[in-house]
C-alpha cells in the first residue's frame, strides 16, 4: 500500500470513528424521548445500553485510522 492510500484510509477510518461516536448521542437521545421521568441520569443509563457496541467501534477504529495515517507520514520516498 502506498503512502497516498494509506493516508487517506487512515483519515476514511477516523472519520468512520467519529460517526460511530455520535450515532451513540444520537441514539441514547432518541430512545431517551419516551421516559416519562426525566432526571439527569436518564440519558446516562439508555447510553449505557446501545452505547457500549458504538462506543468501542469508534475506538478501534480511530485506533486503526491514527495508526495508517501515522505510517503514512513515517513512509518515506
Amino acid at each position: 500500500m502506498n503512502k497516498e492510500a494509506k493516508l487517506i484510509s487512515g483519515v476514511l477510518f477516523i472519520l468512520i470513528s467519529s460517526i460511530f461516536i455520535s450515532a451513540q448521542f444520537i441514539t441514547a437521545g432518541i430512545l431517551s424521548i419516551n421516559k416519562n421521568n426525566w432526571s439527569e441520569g436518564t440519558i446516562y443509563t439508555v447510553f449505557n445500553s446501545p452505547g457500549t457496541i458504538l462506543f468501542w467501534l469508534g475506538i478501534i477504529s480511530s485506533v486503526i485510522g491514527l495508526v495508517l495515517v501515522v505510517l503514512s507520514l513515517k513512509a518515506k520516498n
